[in-house]
């Protein structure tokens, strides 16, 4: 026996039911099994992951140690307005001006330091030429080998550092481009480090802001590299 509205069916036993809904009422299911869903997701995470990884043991980590060395600059002024300021006053050259302290590999890898310098045609304070010297078993200030602009540093490992930072080249006719009583300082130095193969820049802060000052009117000519 059928009646209209909800379909009902009446079996041999007397027992009635609902019918069974047709194909295109069926609900599909999704033809992937729980498996193959987990192997997607994995895949798609995987490179992400790795990505992550990747540029987290090749991120330069050098830090500043506590050591300093006597440096080349000569300390006569500090400005009011600044705290723990350098002054080298009248340098003839970007060696009257070095500053040197010591940094340290904090990463899990070797790393090469190296100078980071700009095209010859742009020279600039944070152009400073860098040079490394390693230090000695014993520590403290005591440094063995000569300064060289590129030095690998071994996991834990200290160097000394130094940096010579460099007037801006004036005009070709060599005028006048810095006048008496100027004076123009850095605070930050830029290395190139190589992890892995992988070379990155690292901005070091030096620990003492450096200041070039001149006490006549300046050109700065080949001792300057321009």
């Amino acid at each position: 026996m059928t009646e209209s509205g909800d379909a009902v069916v009446t079996l041999p036993e007397g027992r009635a039911t609902d019918a069974a809904p047709s194909s295109s009422a069926r609900t599909s299911s999704s033809p992937l099994g729980r498996g193959p869903r987990a192997l997607i997701a994995t895949l798609l995470v995987l490179p992400v992951v790795l990505g992550v990884a990747g540029w987290w043991v090749t991120t330069p980590r050098l830090e500043r140690g506590g050591m300093r060395w006597n440096n080349l600059y000569e300390d006569t002024a500090r400005f009011p307005a600044e705290n723990l300021v350098v002054v080298a006053t009248d340098p003839a050259g970007p060696d009257d001006t070095a500053y040197a302290w010591d940094i340290f590999n904090e990463g899990p890898f070797p790393v090469t330091v190296a100078s980071k310098d700009a095209p010859a045609e742009i020279h600039d304070l944070r152009r400073a030429g860098v040079l490394l010297t390693r230090i000695a078993p014993e520590g403290g200030t005591v440094t063995t080998g000569e300064p060289v602009r590129s030095l690998r540093l071994e996991p834990g490992e200290r160097v000394k550092i130094e940096v010579r930072p460099m007037w801006s080249c004036g005009p070709s006719d060599g005028s006048i481009n810095y006048s008496e009583g100027v004076a123009s300082g850095i605070e930050t130095i830029d290395v190139d480090v190589t992890t892995l193969g992988i070379t990155r820049t690292q901005t070091l802060t030096i620990p003492q802001s450096l200041f070039l000052m001149t006490t006549t009117d300046l050109a700065p000519g080949e001792a300057w590299g321009c």
